[in-house]
């Protein structure tokens, strides 16, 4: 079982005993282009956190299913949380479970606004005493599986190739009728999007793409998209036994 809310108070106790580790999932409901669910951050990051779970033995804490969204306002059915009231909810988390005896944390971040809230969090987590890192599950997917797309221009987009084969993988079943190619200029809103993270802009999506998608989503396979996920997965695995011997980080205070 992998699930901590799957688990009586008992069997949580007894993980403690042999391990200190949690994953936390943050994802978002939100616009992905007119094909895809708008699950698929959350959806893509749960298997990833499976994935990892199953070959390490790490409970995952119930999925945060909402994010950073503001960008993606315009298109419907898109929730948002603020940025403070999103780090707000993953201290409580991860401060609840360090109250029982949990240490270190790797969180899957399923969306890019995420990134800068749990980063604050991790920061202020780590001066009581607290482990936590971070894995962003695009940018990790654009590192790591530039082999596996056929599309030239902009295989990486919001709702383009790549991000159709990882959802249609992860049982998100995309809506291939609704598919549309849009590959917008790379003027300023999505030329300082797509540079993330060493310069960034914040235009909202709505100035990007009149769809809601960037890229050509036509060439994604469920095949390419499990092979991404099995990378992502390895990835965190790779950061969850890096967690387990790393020490835990000194408590500091400024006041």
């Amino acid at each position: 079982m992998t699930r901590l809310d799957r688990l009586t108070w008992p069997a949580v106790q007894e993980y403690l005993e042999g391990d200190d580790r949690a994953l936390v999932v943050v994802g978002s409901t939100e616009n992905n282009g007119p094909h895809l669910p708008l699950g698929t951050d959350t959806l893509a990051a749960d298997v990833v956190a499976e994935k990892a779970a199953r070959r390490t033995g790490v409970l995952i804490a119930p999925t945060i299913p909402w994010g950073n969204s503001s960008v993606n306002m315009h298109f419907a059915g898109t929730i948002t949380l603020e940025p403070n009231v999103l780090g707000d909810v993953v201290r409580g988390i991860c401060s609840s479970l360090a109250f029982h005896g949990f240490r270190r944390f790797a969180l899957v971040t399923g969306h890019y606004g995420n990134v800068w809230p749990v980063a604050s969090v991790a920061e202020t987590l780590r001066d009581q005493g607290i482990l936590v890192a971070q894995l962003d599950l695009w940018r990790t997917v654009e590192r790591d599986c530039r082999d596996l797309v056929v599309t030239k221009q902009m295989p990486f987009g919001h709702g383009g190739e790549m991000m159709t084969s990882i959802d249609e993988a992860a049982g998100g079943a995309p809506d291939r009728e609704r598919m549309s190619v849009e590959l917008p200029d790379e003027a300023y809103g999505l030329k300082y999007y797509r540079s993330y993270p060493a310069v960034m802009g914040f235009s909202a999506w709505d100035d990007v793409t009149e769809t809601g998608g960037v890229g050509d989503p036509t060439g994604a396979t469920a095949e390419a998209g499990q092979e991404a996920l099995d990378r992502v997965a390895s990835a965190l695995v790779e950061l969850l036994e890096d967690l387990k011997d790393a020490p835990l980080p000194a408590v500091r205070s400024f006041a």
